[in-house]
């Protein structure tokens, strides 16, 4: 009978490769570290696998990957403490970390180049049509906190594929949609003023959004609509 031993190298790779969660509050719990101290046949195999990638990462990063010495000793916590704090894709130097899987380590570029396509739940629902239950259940998202507010960020393919299943044709919902505006009474526009925005910065407001992406624009508006509700219901109901 074959056991966890016998199995072929490139097996033990690859199923290694799916405990490879390099978070920084698990360099000291890490199931690699926890694999290694079960016997010395899976020291070896996890020695070997860190190893491995850490030639990768020199193949591929030859300036910013760690070096190896001819005889490598404790790979697994060099390999774990190189990629806690490395973008996944260009082996930067980096604490953020992607917004859509917010257990990879990723530069802001290359979170924009991996997935160009990113939508906060806000603006699934109003683009759309759909519910929160309906997105949360059938996308996957990333949930994080951006300026003390809980933001949950979708890939678009997803959410428009879902669209697709409840509405049907996106083209004549959204023809019929926009049927449907165009005969509502149209709305005085409201010009934001950049005094309320004091409470959150004191940086001007259009200096404010001139390096910021679009993402987090739309954080902000998300933000600033949060602020005027709540100016509103200050004011007992008056319009800010």
């Amino acid at each position: 009978m074959a056991t966890l031993e016998t199995l072929p190298l490139d097996l033990h790779y690859h199923l290694l490769s799916y405990l490879d969660l390099p978070r920084p509050e698990l360099r000291s719990a890490h199931p690699y570290l926890a694999l290694s101290n079960v016997s010395k046949g899976l020291y070896s195999i996890v020695e070997s696998y860190c190893t491995h990638r850490l030639t990768r990462l020199r193949t591929c990063f030859p300036t910013t990957a760690p070096k190896l010495a001819a005889r490598p000793k404790n790979s697994r916590r060099k390999y774990l403490q190189h990629t806690a704090s490395r973008c996944r894709f260009c082996n930067r130097t980096t604490t953020a970390y992607s917004k859509l899987y917010t257990f990879i380590p990723c530069c802001a570029a290359c979170d924009k180049r991996e997935w160009p396509e990113k939508i906060t739940l806000t603006k699934a629902k109003q683009k759309y049509g759909l519910k929160e239950e309906q997105l949360t259940s059938a996308c996957h998202y990333g949930a994080y906190y951006c300026h003390n507010v809980y933001t949950r960020m979708f890939n678009e393919p997803e959410v428009r594929k879902l669209a697709e299943r409840v509405h049907g044709d996106l083209d004549a919902y959204f023809r019929v949609k926009e049927e449907r505006r165009a005969k509502r009474k149209p709305r005085k526009p409201r010009e934001r003023r950049p005094m309320m925005y004091a409470v959150y910065t004191a940086i001007p407001f259009d200096e404010l959004l001139a390096d910021d992406s679009e993402d987090d624009r739309d954080v902000y508006d998300e933000i600033f609509d949060a602020y005027d509700a709540m100016v509103a219901l200050r004011q007992d109901g008056a319009t800010p």
